[in-house]
């Protein structure tokens, strides 16, 4: 399940992994959202994202993206 909050001073998206294994998501589907975007990061860890490959979500976790 993935869902976007946005406001004039950026954008955060939030994808949860109900499943017990780990599954991967594509962001191409999302494109309303981060097609003119460059970069991303991890908002726990700051970690940074690509968004031309899928992100891994570990199971039975909520992963937390800055859009930038």
């Amino acid at each position: 399940y993935v869902y976007f909050r946005y406001d004039d001073t950026g954008t955060v998206m939030v994808a949860l992994n109900r499943n017990a294994k780990a599954v991967p998501l594509a962001f191409d589907r999302f494109g309303d959202f981060i097609a003119a975007k460059s970069r991303g990061h991890d908002a726990m860890t700051g970690a940074a994202v690509a968004f031309d490959q899928p992100l891994s979500l570990a199971g039975k976790t909520a992963t937390i993206l800055r859009i930038e």
